[in-house]
């Protein structure tokens, strides 16, 4: 049996299924509210954690997009938004239970330098799904 309170469980839960509409804002909150309350690390790691997830979601979805314009990324579409409702549903539960899902959203760890990389990672893939756009495109008028 954990010692986190149930208004953290309820809060670190809201974290997680409010990021299925709300995109990274609840989980934002929910760790600004949370961060410097030391009755409130739970709901804090776990706002942090929803908040990473959702930020890992939103580069899916920019690299998703990009790839849509040689018709690649729309299949990415459904698997993006059941992912998002599936891992969210799961995170929901185990916080809801007092544990944590730390390694669920498959992004790692919420701290500053791996973000930086993520985003950077995701930048250097839409940049390179432009250049096959770009290629194609030329392809398909040269032809």
């Amino acid at each position: 049996m954990s010692d986190v309170s149930s208004d953290q469980k309820n809060l670190a839960m809201l974290a997680h299924l409010l990021g299925i509409v709300g995109g990274f804002i609840p989980g934002l909150v929910i760790w600004m509210m949370n961060k410097d309350k030391p009755e409130g690390a739970f709901a804090a790691n776990e706002g942090k954690e929803a908040l990473n997830f959702q930020i890992t979601l939103l580069i899916g979805w920019v690299a998703a997009i990009a790839l849509s314009f040689i018709l690649i990324g729309f299949l990415l579409y459904p698997v993006l938004l059941l992912g998002n409702i599936i891992f969210c549903i799961i995170a929901a539960m185990k916080a809801k239970e007092g544990q944590g899902r730390r390694g669920l959203s498959l992004s790692g760890r919420a701290a500053p330098g791996r973000l930086t990389r993520n985003i950077m990672r995701a930048v250097r893939i839409v940049q390179r799904s432009v250049r096959i756009a770009r290629y194609a495109e030329a392809i398909v008028v040269s032809a």
